[in-house]
């Protein structure tokens, strides 16, 4: 993938709410962040069937290793679906313990 395809991919996914804001602090975390994963896309860029963004193969850890994966932002409706049913996911998922 060109850099210029993956500086694409990153604007998009920002877009879906990673680093978006109209503050300053924000949007130059935002670029830092980009810049700092611009520094693995040499090694590879891919997609997941979830729709992350990998960047960085690692063979080197294992077969299917990838240094960054960003994951998109949730949607309104799932966090709302979280939110309403909050308490009877936190009691399913605690009672092992």
């Amino acid at each position: 993938m060109k850099r210029k395809d993956l500086e694409n991919l990153l604007t998009r996914f920002s877009r879906l709410g990673i680093g978006h804001s109209k503050n300053i602090k924000n949007q130059m975390e935002r670029k830092e962040l980009e810049r700092l994963l611009m520094r693995f896309s040499h090694l590879g860029v891919g997609h997941s069937k979830n729709g992350a963004l990998l960047i960085g193969k690692a063979p080197h850890i294992a077969e299917y290793a990838w240094l960054n994966v960003m994951y998109p932002c949730a949607s309104k409706t799932e966090i709302r679906n979280l939110e309403e049913n909050w308490e009877q996911l936190f009691r399913k998922y605690t009672k092992i313990f």
